[in-house]
């Protein structure tokens, strides 16, 4: 899904995600967060994708992507909490939003820029 036809959830512009729970909370896979999430579920990064088929595994990753976004302690999640937040969306919402903040993760910032004509092979 596109962030222009879900309202649940939509890119922040700043590589992560704002997903509306029980109320809008940011999140993002930075690397503190793939810390705790590989030491939650023993689950490598490049299984990570795959993983999070598991619910367990994306409600892990949620939690820790939610709280390495947190910039207040009242933002901070327990493990205990995420069961409850995570009901509050579609499935299908939540994969799709796991996956967009994995896609920006990941992605390659030079990828969009365009080529510098001065580097151009042949320029002098």
């Amino acid at each position: 899904m596109s962030k222009a036809n879900n309202p649940i959830w939509q890119e922040d512009g700043l590589g992560g995600v704002i997903i509306t729970l029980d109320r809008p909370r940011a999140m993002k896979l930075s690397h503190r967060a793939m810390k705790a999430f590989v030491k939650a579920t023993g689950c490598k990064l490049e299984q990570m994708e795959d993983g999070i088929q598991d619910p367990e595994k994306l409600e892990a990753l949620f939690w820790a992507m939610l709280n390495a976004a947190a910039d207040a302690p009242e933002d901070k999640v327990t493990v205990g909490q995420m069961e409850e937040l995570l009901d509050k969306a579609p499935m299908g919402t939540l994969y799709a939003a796991a996956g967009k903040a994995i896609e920006l993760a990941f992605a390659d910032p030079e990828a969009d820029k365009e080529p510098d004509p001065t580097n151009a092979a042949g320029a002098m």
